[in-house]
């Protein structure tokens, strides 16, 4: 069988996925168009005139499918669409002829495999799904342990208003009045929270390459997201024994509450009960936090995620 990878700047776990049933990569579009959707698309949609031929086309993202547009028109294939990005969120919002060209092309989409419940529930088609989590380097967050401290911190890499940053340093301030606390961001900063990096006891260190040395130093992990298909940040934390503190809209939200339904907040209100919560209860927690993440194994999800590909292809 010939796989084709359509890719953006492929995610890691998505690099894994796509190597695992030994598909061939190809480029969605040029780097340089990736910050013009409608230039991008076009090209994408010319590619197609020259796109090579297989039995399967693994794309990125559901919106992927105008590549192959053209193509479908000619010849008979398999499109499996990873659907692990609020595309389909921020489709609600497009203009009508925009939606119209998006819905032709992931009509034709056979297959999605979506990252969470969060993300399946948004693909407003009845096609085979399936949900396969990503993984994250489990052993290598084993290895850290949580700080007998109030800092909290949280793992970007993209620092944005979809991530929440926003409403955690909103949090920060609130809880800092009690615990004299310290609050750090690993990643980089969206250019309109730049003020961020004004505010006392907060420390944005950009992208690391090991942001573990900061996980040491803290004892508290929070995702404030607005959005967050999965969150690979979260399944790292619980990896090194945090009892992370994230939102209903937060993809991994379920393995969190499977620690403590405490843990999974709406409100402000109930971020600070959380913290409180995490303070007294993280020694004792963390162990069942460290047990849930290894499940999330690299080895574990990749053998997911071929399964969920083979009922993909099934009549």
């Amino acid at each position: 069988m010939n796989v084709v990878f359509l890719y953006n700047d492929p995610h890691a776990v998505h690099d894994a996925w796509a190597k695992s049933i030994d598909a061939k990569f190809l480029s969605f579009a040029p780097e340089w168009t990736k910050n013009n959707g409608i230039i991008m698309h076009a090209i994408a949609i010319l590619k197609g005139l020259i796109m090579p031929k297989a039995d399967v086309y693994l794309i990125e993202s559901p919106m992927m499918a105008t590549a192959l547009l053209i193509p479908s028109f000619f010849r008979k294939f398999n499109i499996v669409a990873i659907n692990s990005d609020p595309f389909f969120i921020a489709r609600k919002s497009f203009n009508t002829i925009t939606k119209k060209i998006f819905d032709t092309a992931c009509k034709r989409i056979d297959a999605y495999v979506s990252t969470s419940k969060i993300m399946d529930e948004n693909i407003p088609w009845n096609k085979k799904r399936t949900i396969v989590p990503p993984f994250a380097d489990i052993q290598r967050f084993e290895k850290i342990t949580p700080a007998n401290n109030s800092d909290i911190c949280f793992i970007g890499p993209h620092l944005n208003i979809n991530k929440g940053t926003d409403r955690l340093v909103a949090l920060f301030r609130t809880v800092k009045k009690t615990l004299n606390n310290k609050l750090y961001l690993v990643g980089e900063l969206q250019p309109e929270l730049e003020w961020i990096k004004k505010e006392k006891d907060v420390t944005v260190t950009g992208r690391m390459k090991s942001p573990e040395q900061i996980l040491n130093k803290c004892g508290i992990y929070a995702n404030m997201a607005r959005l967050e298909p999965a969150g690979v940040n979260i399944i790292e934390a619980m990896a090194a024994g945090f009892t992370p503190i994230v939102t209903e809209m937060c993809g991994f939200k379920e393995e969190v509450r499977k620690i403590s339904p405490e843990l999974v907040i709406n409100t402000p209100e109930q971020a600070i009960k959380a913290i409180d919560f995490v303070i007294q209860h993280q020694q004792e927690l963390g162990h069942k936090s460290a047990r849930i993440a290894k499940e999330f194994s690299k080895e574990k999800i990749v053998q997911k995620f071929k399964k969920a590909f083979a009922y993909a292809l099934k009549p």
